[in-house]
């Protein structure tokens, strides 16, 4: 294993560790100040955002409408040099309902001392109904 995807895989632990414990904030903390977070879909949530200050202060009162906050269950880690990416499940409580994520997934980019790109893959109509109240109906 290189140098590069042994510093990868300790950075991707850590934020699993982070995650497991529910110390979201570090899992955010750990983007570099210039790198960026992608939250996947069309929610009021979904969107690039800049740096961790940036994830705090436009993201996280988003999540607010979370009663039991989402932990992962990490199946499959695969690194390669400075990228990686994580197959999980999760499930958590919104104010609307369950939370659940029978398939989830982060890509993500290391540079330096932390990320300097983070992918979250979920299914997105989850948060649309357990966080927003939405729902989904037939056509």
């Amino acid at each position: 294993m290189s140098e590069t995807t042994e510093k990868t895989r300790a950075l991707v632990d850590r934020f699993i560790e982070h995650n497991e414990a529910g110390r979201f904030e570090d899992c955010y903390r750990m983007l570099n100040v210039d790198g960026n977070y992608t939250l996947i879909g069309k929610t009021e949530a979904s969107g690039v955002y800049y740096g961790p200050d940036d994830i705090l202060t436009r993201l996280a009162p988003l999540l607010s409408n979370f009663t039991e906050r989402p932990r992962m269950r990490v199946s499959h880690i695969l690194v390669d040099g400075d990228q990686a990416f994580v197959r999980a499940s999760g499930k958590g409580a919104g104010i609307h309902g369950p939370y659940e994520q029978p398939y989830y997934g982060f890509y993500f980019r290391a540079a330096n001392e932390g990320f300097s790109e983070l992918v979250e893959f979920l299914d997105p109509t989850e948060l649309e109904i357990s966080l927003f109240g939405k729902k989904l109906v037939g056509a």
